[in-house]
């Protein structure tokens, strides 16, 4: 029990270290949405929301903020698989759906095997 609750404090953990690229302005975003045709984002190197009226917004996914030096990289994982960010998510989403129809499969068939015993 202790192990799976730190699992998944280690994989929150690493999830909320995703940032985006707010190419306009050169920052590490965490999150943003629009509301009355303004751009509301919330950056990444102090967590404070800011807000634009500007109508094109380069946003740029797949990026890490780096607290040591202050900079938005692109994420290691990704460059060294040298996929996007919509492809690796893409290809994780397939893998999901496949390892559920598997494990599915075997459910419904040990079912099958059992009730004709």
């Amino acid at each position: 029990m202790v192990k799976r609750f730190i699992f998944s404090l280690l994989f929150l953990f690493t999830i909320s270290q995703a940032s985006i690229l707010y190419k306009n302005k050169n920052i590490c975003i965490e999150d943003y949405y629009y509301k009355n045709r303004h751009f509301y984002y919330k950056q990444s190197s102090n967590g404070k929301w800011r807000s634009t009226s500007t109508k094109n917004n380069n946003l740029e996914y797949g990026y890490v903020y780096n607290d040591d030096n202050e900079t938005c990289e692109y994420d290691s994982t990704l460059k060294e698989l040298n996929l996007t960010y919509f492809d690796y998510y893409f290809l994780m989403g397939i893998s999901g759906v496949l390892i559920g129809f598997v494990v599915m499969f075997g459910f419904i068939t040990g079912v099958i095997s059992f009730t004709k015993d």
